[in-house]
C-alpha cells in the first residue's frame, strides 16, 4: 500500500510517502527510486525490509535510517520485519531517534526533519502478526 501525505513546509509541500516493501526492498529498490523522484519525495516510511545487519541498502539520493528485525527486543529469531525511513538529502539537520522499545513487539525507527517551520518527527511503525 502506497500512501503520500502532504504538509506545507519551505514553500512547497513536504511529501511523505508510507510502503509496505514485503521484503522486497533488494529487488523493487530501482522502482522505489523512481517512485520517489516522481512524487518529489521528502521522507519515506518503509515497513517489513526483510534487512539484516550484514546487509547494505543505500538509496541514492536520501540518507537510509533503520531498524532491522534482530535488533526488535523478543522478536530476534522471527524472520521479516524490519523498519526504515528514508529522508532526501536536500533536508537539513536530520536527526536519527533511538529506537523505542515497545511492550507489544512493534518494530520502529524514528527520525526528525528540521524545517523553517520547526521539526517534525517521523515514525516508521510495523506491527508484527502474533504468533
Amino acid at each position: 500500500m502506497l500512501m503520500a501525505l502532504k504538509r506545507a513546509v519551505e514553500n512547497r509541500p513536504l511529501t511523505i510517502l508510507s510502503w509496505n516493501a514485503r521484503g522486497a526492498v533488494g529487488k523493487k529498490t530501482p522502482e522505489l527510486i523512481n517512485l520517489l523522484q516522481n512524487l518529489q519525495v521528502d521522507a519515506a516510511l518503509i515497513q517489513e525490509t526483510h534487512l539484516k545487519p550484514h546487509h547494505r541498502w543505500t538509496v541514492t539520493g536520501f540518507t537510509v535510517h533503520r531498524t532491522d528485525r534482530s535488533s526488535a527486543p523478543g522478536l530476534e529469531k522471527r524472520q521479516g520485519g524490519g523498519t526504515a525511513i528514508l529522508i532526501a538529502d536536500h533536508l537539513t539537520g536530520t536527526i536519527n531517534l533511538p529506537t523505542p522499545t515497545t511492550q507489544h513487539g512493534l518494530e520502529a525507527t524514528n527520525a526528525i526533519i528540521n524545517t523553517q517551520h520547526g521539526q517534525v518527527q517521523l515514525t516508521s511503525l510495523y506491527p508484527p502478526p502474533i504468533q
